[in-house]
């Protein structure tokens, strides 16, 4: 009886043992299901951060690009500012040169104006010039002319003079008598003194 009652109790403890072990399986089954239930929510959820990781990686990436691209338009656009200050540095200097160089010409046509001036006031000049020189002229032809006129008739009228005086000294010859004494004609027969050779009367 006391064998029985042994393996009655040993029975008790295997049937305790194996629904202990029974519930450790199960509980083990659900910590195995969790576990893997776990595990495939940190797989997927690695998964999707290694797609945002990549994701990222690619928008660092491009925004990389971006900046360089930023900075490349950044050192263009200090380049053009540049550029635009050495040309409205350029364009005044032009602009002022421009200025100077129509000042100069506004000069220049008022000089050319006054020597267009002065010369048509020479020219002027000149040609009442050229009228009053021809002018004299014509009046030292027309004098020229008269006095030679005057002349041709002094001497014209002193040779006539002269013959006259030939001719009465000639009769003065023939009706003088012989031996007597030098007799003078008479005073108005006398050539006068502007008609007598020598001037003297």
């Amino acid at each position: 009886m006391e064998t029985d009652s042994n393996t009655v109790r040993l029975d008790a403890r295997l049937l305790n043992a194996m629904k202990r072990l029974r519930m450790e399986n199960i509980g083990l089954q659900k910590q195995l299901r969790s576990t893997r239930q776990t595990l495939s929510e940190m797989s997927s959820e690695a998964t999707d951060t290694s797609f945002r990781s990549r994701d990222l990686e690619m928008k660092l990436a491009a925004s990389e690009e971006q900046i360089n691209q930023l900075q490349t338009l950044r050192n263009k656009l200090a380049r053009l500012e540049e550029e635009r200050s050495q040309w409205d540095a350029q364009r005044a200097a032009a602009a002022a040169v421009a200025q100077r160089q129509a000042a100069e010409i506004s000069e220049l046509k008022a000089r050319l104006q006054a020597r267009e001036d002065e010369c048509s006031q020479l020219q002027a000049a000149e040609h009442a010039t050229r009228v009053e020189m021809e002018e004299l002229k014509a009046k030292a032809r027309t004098v020229i002319a008269q006095h030679y006129q005057a002349m041709k008739s002094a001497q014209q009228q002193s040779r006539d003079a002269m013959d006259q005086a030939r001719r009465s000294r000639a009769q003065l010859e023939v009706i003088r008598p012989v031996g007597h004494r030098k007799v003078l004609p008479p005073r108005s027969l006398r050539p006068s003194a502007a008609t007598t050779p020598g001037g003297k009367p």
